[in-house]
């Protein structure tokens, strides 16, 4: 469990030379776990002065910089805060931030409850969006929902989308409870309507963006099942989707996805996702790449795995999603903890400068084919 004070950090990279973090700031709130949302960071009243938007039971807060590195509490929702129609923006939680209409208002997508009017004991799922009521003012009006499940299995896996099929509208991706995975697309101002759907692939996390670089957007999507199965999909058409690549890694419980623009300076962008196994105590990092441009066949190296025992799983996380901005950020080799760490394989991929070299080997080994692995070098 995360700790309830929220830190905020700084990095700095001089001549991509060394890195350094230090906390700038310290909020006396914050959310207890990710089970209640993302910390979303954007301007919502145009004042030029970024705000940090969470929740955090059982209310919404938005604490606004100050400059100097001072936050201040400008908004809070308290008491019952329920939409006229039912549903419960006072316990919604938030995913993400932007403006899915291009109205110029701030829409926040959250998941939240919509109680039955007539059945006190039954609760609807809901897939929502709060928006500023001008372009002045902080998110707090109902302005779109969809009713995607009854079996109060909130939260959810929900995000932005960008324009994915080149139609030129954004759009809402969710992992429902109830009617499978979708994704709704915007039509006009406060309206989305839902264009695709898929009720056999499990989604616990998801990065988007075009992997191959052929044209095509994809996001990659990994479950929470016992096998850690690594999906990625393509947009193959007008709200059509379809998997391409799959890679079984053998780790439960996908807890993250993101992707880099190309750190290693080969040309083609990289993804990632995270896998936290419980009954070794430890988070897994691993990353993909696609062999060449318009390839749909990737390879996978395990960047880092960390430990973690009783409540720190919030501070393992944080350490391995971080280590790609560290291979990232600093000059010279950046030893990995993996080269192809795998019990039986016929080939492991070696990270040379900015290319990939397959060396092969002719039966099972239980050792790294290489000596180490490097960011920059090979050694």
């Amino acid at each position: 469990m995360t700790r309830q004070l929220f830190l905020v950090l700084a990095v700095w990279v001089v001549g991509l030379s060394a890195t350094s973090m230090r906390r700038i700031a310290q909020i006396p709130s914050g959310p207890y776990h990710d089970g209640e949302g993302r910390v979303l960071c954007f301007d919502g009243d145009h004042d030029s002065r970024p705000e940090m938007y969470f929740y955090k039971p059982v209310s919404h807060q938005i604490w606004e910089s100050q400059g100097w590195n001072r936050f201040s509490l400008v908004f809070q929702d308290m008491g019952v805060f329920q939409d006229p129609l039912g549903v419960d923006l006072r316990h919604a939680i938030p995913f993400a931030a932007g403006d899915i209409d291009n109205d110029g208002l701030t829409d926040i997508v959250c998941v939240t409850i919509e109680p039955d009017s007539v059945n006190p004991n039954v609760a609807y799922d809901d897939v929502i969006t709060i928006e500023s009521p001008d372009s002045f003012s902080y998110p707090c009006s109902l302005s779109w929902y969809y009713r995607c499940g009854n079996n109060f299995a909130i939260p959810f896996l929900t995000c932005y989308l960008p324009d994915m099929d080149g139609d030129g509208r954004k759009g809402i991706f969710s992992a429902t409870p109830g009617i499978g995975t979708c994704i709704w697309e915007n039509t006009g101002n406060d309206q989305n309507q839902l264009v695709w759907r898929d009720t056999t692939h499990a989604f616990s996390c998801l990065t988007v963006g075009d992997f191959d670089l052929d044209g095509k957007m994809n996001f990659a999507s990994a479950s929470a099942g016992s096998s850690g199965i690594t999906s990625v999909w393509e947009c193959t058409g007008d709200d059509q989707y379809e998997v391409v690549y799959q890679d079984t890694v053998g780790q439960p419980n996908g807890t993250d996805a993101f992707m880099t623009n190309d750190i290693d300076r080969d040309g083609l962008p990289e993804f990632y996702a995270a896998y936290e196994n419980v009954p070794r105590g430890k988070i897994y990092l691993y990353m993909w790449q696609a062999n060449q441009a318009g390839s749909d066949v990737y390879h996978r190296v395990l960047l880092d795995s960390v430990g973690f025992s009783g409540t720190d799983w919030g501070e393992s996380a944080s350490a391995a999603t971080l280590t790609p901005m560290l291979l990232t950020s600093a000059s010279g080799p950046r030893r990995t903890s993996s080269g192809c760490t795998k019990s039986s394989a016929t080939s492991c991929l070696k990270r040379c400068g900015t290319g990939i070299t397959t060396t092969v080997d002719s039966g099972p080994w239980s050792a790294p084919c290489t000596t180490s692995t490097t960011m920059g070098t090979t050694s």
